[in-house]
């Protein structure tokens, strides 16, 4: 038995080494690059989540580094939540800001419907707010309070649907 299992995983080892398959395999494993910034408005009333005022994305790193750097560099900005797609902050992210103020209640519902379903890594709550951090859409499930900046979200790692600020 043992002596068939190490030729079934040779074979597949030799497989990996026939271009075709190897690029194959290499074109699953590698994700594509975005940067999203999305502006908020509070939660008024009786909505279920902020609205978003508005939505920029970039596949290209140097392009979302520009536009960060001129969006945070304005006073009427206020950064609420960020997540990365990896721990210790790396690959892609999505940032979640206001031009009206630090105060009042944000969230977003569904990360389903901007693609982050259970993907992020790492996570930074701002403005001197905590966030949670919920493993289901809808504000469900198990949560995790973010306050400043966490490298690993631990077992909430690519396991995240929603969020919404907590204090």
């Amino acid at each position: 038995m043992t002596h068939a299992l190490f030729a079934v995983a040779a074979a597949l080892v030799g497989l990996m080494a026939i271009p075709e398959f190897a690029t194959e395999r290499a074109d699953a494993d590698e994700s594509e690059y975005s940067a999203c910034f999305a502006e908020l408005a509070p939660i008024v009333n009786d909505q279920e989540q902020s609205d978003v005022v508005q939505k920029d994305c970039f596949d290209d790193p140097l392009e979302a580094e520009a536009f960060a750097q001129n969006l945070h560099s304005l006073d009427s900005v206020y950064v609420l939540f960020t997540i990365w797609e990896h721990s210790n902050f790396g690959g892609s992210s999505y940032e979640w800001y206001s031009t009206s103020s630090c105060n009042g209640d944000y969230g977003y519902n569904d990360f389903n419907v901007i693609g982050w379903n259970d993907k992020a890594g790492s996570a930074r709550s701002a403005c001197g707010r905590t966030v949670n951090l919920w493993e289901h859409t809808y504000q469900m499930g198990a949560s995790l309070l973010i306050n400043g900046y966490h490298s690993s979200l631990g077992v909430m790692n690519d396991e995240s649907s929603s969020w919404d600020t907590a204090n």
